[in-house]
C-alpha cells in the first residue's frame, strides 16, 4: 500500500478546519465536502420463482435459507452524485436492468449514466432469464422497489466521510477452479476428468486478497460505511444444491461486520472468474457451510478495521469506455446436435442434458449452450468497463467475470492507493479468461464470449483510464 505521508499532513490539516466549523475555499474545501451514504431494502420476490446457476427452468423456489438484499451506496461532492449498488443476484442481463436505471434516476435525481448496479454473483438468487417462473413479475416488482428504496435511503443518509483503506488475506478461504491431475492433465468440475482422489494439487496460487474501505462518519453523528470484497464465486448453493433462496456467504458475512463493527457493511464481488470459496480437493477442504465461511469472511475484514489507513476524501468522477472484444470463435459443426441437447436440458434440467452431452462428445451441456450463444454473437462484442474516483480511491467497475490475474494486475499497477475491483456490474458480458484459462481450455474459456488476450487488454485499459482520472 503507497504511502503518501504529504498528503495525509493535508488531510489532517483540512480535516481539523472542516472540525472548527471553517469553510474553507478553493481545492480545501472540495477535498473536504465528499459526502457518502447507504441505503439498503429487503428484495425477497413474492411466490415461486426459479433459481439462478445454471439456468435450469426446473430448480423453482421452496422456501428461503436467508434474506436477499438490494443495497445502495451514494457518493457527492457537490457537484457530482454517483450510485454504486451491490444486489444478491447471479447477474444483471440488459433485459433485468431494463428501466431500473431510469426508474431510480426518476427518484432520486441522479442521471442513469451516475449509477452503477453490481452482483454479489449469488447462484441462489432468482434467475436472471425473464421467461423462467416468476421472474418477470419478481423484475417488474419487488427487485425494482428495492433498488429505488435502497437508492432513495442512501441519499438521505448522505454526511461527510473521511476515507480510510485496508487490506488482509482471506486465509483459506479461496480455491482456484483448475487442478493438476496425477495424469499430467488439468481439469476442473465443468470440463475433462475430474477425480478428486486424482488431485496433485491446485493448478495454480489462489489471491486471497479482500480490499476494505472504511467511511468514517462519526463527526456528523452518522455509522460508518464499510466496504470490502473478496475473489470467490458465491456458489456454497450452486445449480442442482438447494431449492431454497439464499444471499450465500455474503450475505452472513455483511451481517457480520455490521453487528460486529457497529456500521453498515456492503460486499462486492472482485476478479473470481477462476475462483470459488471451496474446492474438489480432499486434502484441502475446509468443510464450512456457508454461514460459517461468512463469518470467519467477516472476521477477516473486523480484525483489518483495526488498522486503517487514512487517504483524502475528494472530488467525485466517473467515466464509462466502451470496449470492442473479437468474438472468440467456436466450433459450430455441431450446432444442430448442441441445440438439441439444450433443449433437453430446458425439459429434463441439467444432470440428464450433461450426461447425454459428455456422450456425444460435448465437454458438457455448458458447451452446447456456448455454441448457441456465440453462433448468435456479432463480430464484435462491447463490453462495459467504468472507473470510478472519489479522492484517493477509486474502482474498477466491470461487466463480466473476470480472472484473478487481471485483478491483481488491476491493483498492482493502479496510481491510486486502492483500487477496489468489483465485476458483474452494468450487465453480463460471461467469463473473461487470461491466456492461462484458454491454453487449459477450460469451461470458462469455451463459455466465453471474447477471443483471446481480450482480458489482459482490458487490464491496460483500466491502468490508463485511472491514470487519466489522476491526471498522469
Amino acid at each position: 500500500m503507497k504511502k503518501l505521508i504529504c498528503v495525509l499532513l493535508s488531510l489532517t490539516l483540512i480535516l481539523g478546519l472542516c472540525a472548527c466549523g471553517g469553510s474553507g475555499s478553493g481545492e480545501d474545501s472540495q477535498s473536504a465536502a465528499m459526502q457518502v451514504g447507504f441505503g439498503k431494502s429487503n428484495m425477497m420476490p413474492e411466490g415461486t420463482v426459479t433459481i439462478a446457476g445454471g439456468e435450469d427452468p426446473n430448480r423453482l423456489s421452496t422456501g428461503a435459507l436467508d434474506y436477499l438484499t438490494a443495497s445502495c451506496i451514494a457518493f457527492s461532492d457537490g457537484t457530482n452524485t454517483v450510485l454504486l449498488y451491490t444486489i444478491d443476484m447471479q447477474c444483471l442481463t440488459t433485459a433485468f436492468i431494463g428501466g431500473a436505471k431510469q426508474n431510480i434516476s426518476r427518484e432520486t435525481g441522479v442521471p442513469v449514466e451516475n449509477i452503477m448496479l453490481s452482483c454479489t454473483h449469488d447462484h441462489s438468487s432468482p434467475s436472471h432469464v425473464m421467461s423462467h417462473t416468476g421472474i418477470s413479475a419478481f423484475q417488474g416488482g419487488v427487485f425494482q422497489s428495492a433498488l429505488i428504496t435502497a437508492g432513495k435511503n442512501a441519499m438521505k443518509d448522505l454526511a461527510p466521510a473521511e476515507t480510510f483503506i485496508g487490506e488482509t488475506q482471506g486465509t483459506g478461504l479461496v480455491f482456484v477452479r483448475h487442478y493438476n491431475m496425477l495424469d499430467g492433465s488439468v481439469a476442473g468440475p465443468s470440463y475433462g476428468k475430474l477425480v478428486p482422489n486424482e488431485i496433485i494439487e491446485q493448478a495454480y496460487p489462489s489471491d486471497e486478497t479482500i480490499q476494505i474501505i472504511k467511511f468514517a462518519r462519526g463527526a456528523a453523528g452518522k455509522k460508518d460505511i464499510v466496504l470490502f470484497n473478496l475473489g470467490a464465486h458465491a456458489t456454497f448453493y450452486s445449480s442442482t444444491v438447494t431449492t431454497e433462496l439464499s444471499a450465500d456467504f455474503p450475505g452472513t458475512a455483511r451481517d457480520y461486520v455490521s453487528a460486529n463493527a457497529d456500521c453498515h457493511a456492503a460486499y462486492f464481488m472482485s476478479a473470481a472468474g477462476d475462483q470459488t470459496p471451496s474446492t474438489r480437493d480432499p486434502k484441502a477442504q475446509h468443510n464450512m457451510g456457508h454461514k460459517e465461511y461468512g463469518q470467519k469472511l467477516g472476521q477477516y475484514v473486523v480484525d483489518a478495521l483495526k488498522n486503517m489507513t487514512p487517504v483524502a476524501s475528494g472530488a467525485v468522477k466517473l467515466t464509462e469506455v466502451n470496449f470492442a472484444a473479437g468474438k472468440n470463435v467456436l466450433d459450430t459443426s455441431k450446432a444442430a446436435e448442441a441445440s438439441q441437447l439444450w433443449s433437453l436440458f430446458q425439459k429434463s434440467g441439467y444432470e440428464i442434458a450433461n450426461a447425454a452431452a459428455r456422450e456425444q462428445g460435448f465437454k458438457s451441456i455448458y458447451e452446447c449452450r456456448s455454441i448457441i450463444n456465440n453462433g448468435a454473437l456479432p463480430k464484435t462484442k462491447v463490453v462495459n468497463i467504468n472507473v470510478l474516483t472519489a479522492g484517493d480511491v477509486s474502482f474498477a467497475i466491470f461487466s463480466g467475470e473476470m480472472f484473478s490475474s487481471t485483478g491483481r494486475f488491476i491493483r498492482t499497477e493502479s496510481p491510486y492507493d486502492m483500487t477496489f475491483v468489483l465485476t458483474c456490474a452494468n450487465g453480463y458480458n460471461g467469463y473473461f479468461p487470461d491466456e492461462r484459462g484458454y491454453g487449459y481450455g477450460c469451461y470458462e474459456a469455451y463459455s466465453s464470449y471474447v477471443e483471446k488476450g481480450t482480458a489482459e487488454k482490458i487490464g491496460y485499459e483500466y491502468i490508463n483510464m485511472l491514470k487519466a482520472h489522476k491526471g498522469q
